[in-house]
């Protein structure tokens, strides 16, 4: 089992990617974001996307219901449809899903945030994420065996039954947990991870378990978040993670066969 996280980025080649998807043996599951869907649509709204910076200084996205209608629309929406239609297209049978649908993700919203805004701590109440906390298993599975493929994307059901946003790169790794999955690949805007991000040869082949905390230095960005997600799918005994290029041909082959990327085992 194989689980394919799809990042929200312009230029991450959906065509190459799917092309490339017909070409595995084995099951998939596909998740997927939509960031660049998502921004483009608030600027053509007027809606203003305030980030939030926690105290060990990652960044995320202030979410209100006017960010979850948004987030509706571009990753429910317009971002799952484009995929399973595409999908539909090359011959691969995709249902898309948020984690809405079936209780498919459950997770819990977060009661308070502390953030850090003008070097002052600051405590959020009302933002409307949450983590990641149940997979429906069954509703995969059963999807699996009727020889679907199940097309992923955020937001998901908090235990109150409130849409609440959570990280998709979480629920890629919840999803390949609960699944005993072997691999969990990324495909993402750079050529894996880079020990210089202004260096695209720089490219890290591979980050041992061990070695993880190590390269937490030269992470930017949403990489870190990568690597900590990867160093927990270790933990849940996910045999190997890979981080690579979604914008050339063939990203998945080359991807599982160690052609391309960054390969954490």
């Amino acid at each position: 089992m194989i689980i394919i996280k799809i990042g929200g980025g312009q230029t991450i080649d959906l065509d190459n990617i799917i092309i490339d998807l017909k070409e595995l043996k084995e099951p998939y599951i596909i998740v997927h974001g939509g960031n660049y869907v998502f921004d483009n649509l608030i600027k053509e709204l007027g809606i203003k996307k305030k980030l939030l910076t926690s105290v060990d200084g990652q960044t995320s996205r202030y979410t209100d219901q006017e960010m979850i209608d948004t987030m509706l629309m571009s990753y429910a929406g317009y971002m799952n449809k484009t995929i399973v239609t595409k999908c539909q297209q090359s011959g691969i049978n995709a249902v898309g899903l948020t984690g809405l649908d079936g209780k498919l993700v459950r997770g819990k919203k977060h009661k308070a945030i502390l953030t850090v805004e003008h070097g002052k701590k600051k405590v959020i109440r009302d933002d409307m994420t949450g983590t990641v906390e149940e997979i429906n298993v069954n509703l995969l599975k059963t999807l699996i065996k009727n020889s679907y493929v199940p097309v992923i994307t955020p937001p998901v059901l908090s235990f109150e039954n409130e849409i609440i946003n959570v990280d998709g790169d979480k629920i890629a790794l919840y999803i390949a947990r609960e699944l005993k999955a072997d691999t969990l690949l990324f495909l993402i805007e750079a050529e894996g991870m880079l020990k210089d991000v202004n260096d695209s040869k720089s490219v890290i082949p591979i980050i041992k378990k061990t070695e993880i905390e190590e390269y937490l230095m030269y992470a930017k960005g949403r990489m870190k978040k990568k690597l900590l997600v990867s160093k927990w799918a270790l933990e849940n005994k996910i045999e190997r993670i890979i981080i690579s290029d979604g914008r050339t041909n063939q990203p998945i082959t080359n991807a599982l066969h160690n052609k391309k990327g960054t390969l954490i085992q």
